[in-house]
């Protein structure tokens, strides 16, 4: 593995550098101006006493998904997942997975169409992107009335000023995260479900927002384990409020 993967596939490394992007996009006085403070939910509040937790799921629907609402609604958790149009467009049944969503309180988000990095392609390109995907998410929802697209996640938490403005025009806020346990380079060749488990534990304060990614395969096995662990830890797992 290269240095640059390592430095990639090192969670302490990317959740500070999570947290000192948050804290800079949260200062930047011309994404505030121009998006109506819309960029919230980045840090978690280090003054508050009640032990909550948000779990987010990126780059959904996929493999893991029904199991991670199953699991979540049988302990009485909820969580935020942040949908692909692409993905969804994919999805064989997508009035059981808005019911599921709707059963157990679970937040959804937009993550875009396909996973187009804001700072690579045209201004017009991504907006059309997240537009489609937005489509693709209504179009889920369908009948669930409860179920609102009221939060963005751009892939990568890539923000322009032009992507900020389009998410105030369709009333949604922007969730990026406080906690990055890289999970999408856990496996059994790579950092076991275990490995994922205690850092987050180690790492989470109240309020965090942790990113995590229901379609990879250390879910299979950890989802269970981890959810478990933080109840038993004290920890309330809620979606972020609509």
């Amino acid at each position: 593995m290269t240095l640059v993967n390592r430095v990639l596939a090192s969670p302490r490394i990317v959740t500070r550098a999570s947290r000192l992007y948050g804290t800079i996009c949260s200062q930047l006085s011309g994404y505030s101006d121009d998006a109506a403070d819309i960029v919230v939910r980045m840090q978690p509040d280090a003054s508050a006493n009640e032990r909550i937790l948000y779990l987010t799921f990126d780059d959904g629907p996929g493999a893991a998904s029904l199991d991670v609402i199953a699991e979540l609604n049988s302990l009485g958790g909820a969580a935020t997942f942040f949908f692909l149009g692409s993905a969804l467009s994919e999805w064989t049944d997508p009035k059981t997975l808005a019911s599921n969503l709707d059963s157990g309180g679970h937040a959804i988000g937009l993550h875009g169409y396909d996973h187009l990095n804001a700072w690579k392609v045209q201004t017009d390109t991504m907006l059309m992107d997240q537009s489609a995907g937005l489509e693709a998410m209504k179009a889920m929802v369908g009948s669930e009335r409860s179920l609102r697209v009221c939060w963005a996640r751009p892939p990568y938490g890539r923000l322009t000023k032009s992507l900020l403005k389009w998410y105030a025009s369709q009333n949604m806020h922007v969730a990026l995260w406080d906690v990055a346990p890289v999970d999408y380079f856990s496996g059994p060749a790579e950092r076991p479900k275990t490995a994922v488990i205690e850092f987050i534990r180690r790492t989470v304060r109240p309020g965090s927002l942790v990113l995590l990614h229901a379609n990879r395969p250390v879910w299979r096995e950890g989802m269970s384990e981890l959810f478990r662990t933080l109840l038993d830890d004290g920890w309330k797992l809620a979606d972020l409020p609509t």
